[in-house]
């Protein structure tokens, strides 16, 4: 399981380490189509959100502070679908769909981030290597417990020995979750 979780971070990552090199080295035209849609400060906003989702990219690849990666993302995503594609403006019909679909896109990721974020700051995610809010419990601040153990649920796993045809021992877990009122 291990090589589908690398392989789903870069598959993950790619497009949005792709896009933020493609902010520096096409400059010149994210800036002419993020001034075309009014976007504030629309040569810095290129090179800054460019930065963003190239770290949060990278992060995610790499697995380090993958939880930032993940927040990074999603912090350009939420607003770049108001901005960019804001479908309810347009008035031809391809147009409209096109934007629609871009927008829908943006907010499907974003989610997909949050929820990455989510898993990894809290500790339900640990193979993504080192993440912030570890570091931060480093730091001297006390353990957060987990959006699980506060809502009384504990995951467990019941575990039982086979023998295979050819005499050798294997072990399979079978998780179940256990829901308490504590």
């Amino acid at each position: 399981m291990d090589i589908l979780l690398v392989i789903g971070r870069v598959l993950f990552a790619l497009i949005f380490i792709n896009s933020g090199i493609a902010h520096f080295t096409k400059n010149a035209a994210m800036t002419g189509y993020a001034q075309y849609k009014k976007v504030p400060f629309a040569k810095v906003s290129v090179y800054v959100s460019g930065l963003m989702i190239l770290l949060g990219g990278v992060y995610i690849v790499l697995g380090f502070y993958a939880d930032l990666g993940a927040l990074l993302i999603a912090a350009f995503l939420i607003p770049t679908a108001f901005l960019m594609h804001a479908f309810w403006k347009e008035t031809d019909a391809t147009a409209k769909m096109n934007e629609q679909i871009a927008f829908n896109k943006d907010l499907s990721l974003a989610g997909a981030s949050l929820i990455l974020f989510a898993l990894i700051a809290s500790g339900n995610l640990t193979d993504f290597g080192p993440h912030v809010e570890s570091d931060f419990r480093q730091l001297g601040n006390p353990p957060r417990e987990s959006a699980s153990a506060r809502l009384g649920i504990t995951f467990k796993s019941a575990c039982k020995t086979h023998t295979s045809p050819c005499g050798q021992n294997s072990v399979s877990a079978r998780p179940s979750i256990i829901m308490s009122n504590a």
